[in-house]
């Protein structure tokens, strides 16, 4: 998806006054069934991001542009989680889009980020990193798709369940990465990704540069097919170890289908008009 249809798809979620809306939860005849879409762009003037940050997770909203960012440039051993909307309910498949950056003043690209999605239920450690969210990783439970881009750590997508990684791309991350503040806030440098998974197809990972579609990275049918995908969550963490840099995440897109006849809901707290930042 390039940046146009991610705009012109997230635009399409909002309301007259421009806030994020969520998707309307289809029922009929007793028995609940429809694509249900959640949207933001980090909008720092939006009543909630529409989820919940953690360690040293803040919105960065310099040069007039809005984006999370989950560790800063400068912050050596510092960690940061943004903690997104649930499905309420039994997923059968989602497609997550979003895009991202780095930024660091001395060079390369630091450790990483990771999307991760599963149960949250009881968790209160919220920490984590390129590898994922502690809590799903010790938990064994969940899946996380790994953006590791050190250089001196075979750099690439990691894709694992809990703390087993069942797939795996050699990726450089040099062309979303820059030592200037407002060129790692602008959209058309940005990484775009997406995520996709379904219960009998499996997972597949997509990566773009500006000048390309994204490209998919794999497609597994058999290594990921979770028993259990209820109630789940969907987030980032990001950490900075001795390298440190800025990580930009920006137009996240998640759309998620429920089972048939099961009573579900997409829930954020941008739908609720809450804002929160938790350390």
């Amino acid at each position: 998806m390039n940046v146009s249809l991610l705009r012109e798809r997230e635009n399409s979620l909002r309301g007259a006054n421009g806030r994020l809306t969520l998707a309307a939860l289809l029922v009929t005849s007793g028995a609940a069934y429809a694509d249900l879409d959640y949207s933001t762009s980090f909008d720092s003037t939006e009543p909630g991001y529409g989820g919940e940050m953690y360690g040293s997770a803040q919105i960065d909203s310099a040069f007039a542009q809005s984006d999370l960012k989950l560790v800063s440039d400068g912050q050596s051993g510092s960690w940061g989680t943004w903690v997104g909307p649930k499905v309420w309910g039994n997923c059968t498949s989602f497609t997550a889009s979003f895009e991202a950056s780095f930024k660091n003043g001395d060079g390369g690209p630091g450790d990483g980020f990771s999307f991760w999605f599963g149960d949250m239920e009881g968790v209160t450690d919220f920490s984590g990193g390129e590898q994922g969210l502690n809590a799903i990783l010790n938990a064994d439970r969940g899946i996380t798709a790994s953006f590791v881009s050190y250089p001196g750590a075979n750099p690439g997508v990691y894709a694992k369940q809990g703390v087993t990684t069942f797939a795996s791309n050699g990726l450089g991350y040099d062309p979303m990465t820059y030592s200037d503040h407002l060129q790692a806030k602008e959209d058309s440098g940005h990484g775009r990704f997406r995520v996709e998974w379904d219960i009998n197809t499996g997972l597949q990972i997509y990566v773009g540069w500006s000048w390309m579609d994204e490209e998919v990275l794999w497609v597994d049918a058999q290594g990921i097919r979770p028993t259990d995908a209820y109630d789940w969550t969907f987030g980032f963490s990001a950490r900075n170890g001795g390298i440190d840099q800025d990580v930009f995440i920006d137009n996240l897109v998640i759309t998620a289908v429920p089972a048939p006849g099961a009573a579900v809901a997409l829930m954020g707290l941008a739908g609720l008009g809450r804002r929160r930042r938790r350390n």
